[in-house]
Order: C-alpha cells, then structure tokens, then sequence
C-alpha cells in the first residue's frame, strides 16, 4: 500500500510540474536555464554579443536578428536558480519621432493580436518623459512594450515569465 501511495504522490508531482506553463520568446519556452535558451537562441541565429563580458550577474546579452531588424537581446536570469526569467528585446534606436511612433504603434499591434485572447491589457498612458507602457499580463507571464529612459526613440518588447521569476524571487528573499 505505501508503494502505491508513493506512485501516486511521485504521478501527482509530475503533472504538476509538467502543467507550469511558461513564457515563450521566438517559440522557445523561458521554463529552462540560461544556457540552454542561449542554445536554442544560437540555433535560431543569434550570437552572444561582445558587451556580455561586461554584463552584469543576471544578464546575458546576445545579438541578432528580429521584425526585420537588428536587436539586442537582454537574457534575464535567476542568479540563485540559474533559469530563465526574461528577454528583453533592444530595437535600434530611431532618429525621427514620427517614425519611431509609427513603430510603437505596429508593435502595440502585434502584441495585441498574439496576445489579446488570453491576457490582460496593461496600458499605462504617458508622454516620451513618463515612459509610456503597453501590454498584455496573463497566468504565466507578461509581454510589455516600454521605451529606454536611457536612449530617446528606443524600444524594448520584454517577456518576463511569471513562474521562474518567483522562485527566484523566493530564493532571494527567504
């Protein structure tokens, strides 16, 4: 009878674990560690950028492309879990304004449409000098379009994931 009890706990634990649902960057799931989605970026044609030796703990950076376009890829990572927990993708920085909200506009749109059935909209209005904030908040993680404080006219699409970003959040502050 303890055996089967066992079983049964050891079956509950796997469905468990195999029903986390996570945040996905280019199909590829953020529920791995750092390694492994660098990996699966570099087959996917994204190479680790010159600037990562100089990255901070926590942070990978790779170089690639994305829309089109030439991107920074930020890999956000658990310093106590050693997994995945964001992808923030750096787009170029655009010269004019009106191109540059052209280009806010058409990804508020993608976002939307990927998203929009299973997520909660987050739209925090503002000017070039609040940041103005766009996207979606569903179960297993957030897709959100900012601007850089750091750079005018530059736009970061982040995915964060909801599941690997709390455990870490938990090893950190327990």
């Amino acid at each position: 009878m303890k055996k089967y009890l066992t079983l049964i706990l050891l079956l509950l634990a796997t469905v468990v674990v195999s029903a986390e649902e996570h945040m996905e960057y280019m199909g590829v799931s953020l529920g791995m560690p750092v390694d492994e989605f660098t990996a699966a970026m570099k087959e996917k044609g994204y190479v680790v950028a010159a600037e990562n030796a100089k990255a901070p703990k926590g942070i990978r950076l790779m170089q690639g492309d994305y829309a089109g376009g030439k991107v920074t890829l930020e890999l956000g990572y658990g310093v106590h879990t050693n997994m995945m927990t964001s992808v923030a993708v750096r787009f170029p920085q655009e010269k004019e304004l009106s191109k540059f909200l052209t280009f806010y506009e058409a990804m508020k749109r993608v976002v939307t449409e990927q998203y929009c059935t299973e997520g909660e909209v987050i739209n925090e209005q503002g000017d070039m000098t609040t940041l103005p904030k766009y996207g979606m908040k569903m179960d297993y993680g957030t897709v959100m379009i900012s601007v850089d404080p750091d750079k005018a006219f530059t736009l970061i699409l982040t995915y964060v994931d909801q599941y690997n970003t709390l455990e870490e959040r938990k090893l950190r502050y327990d």
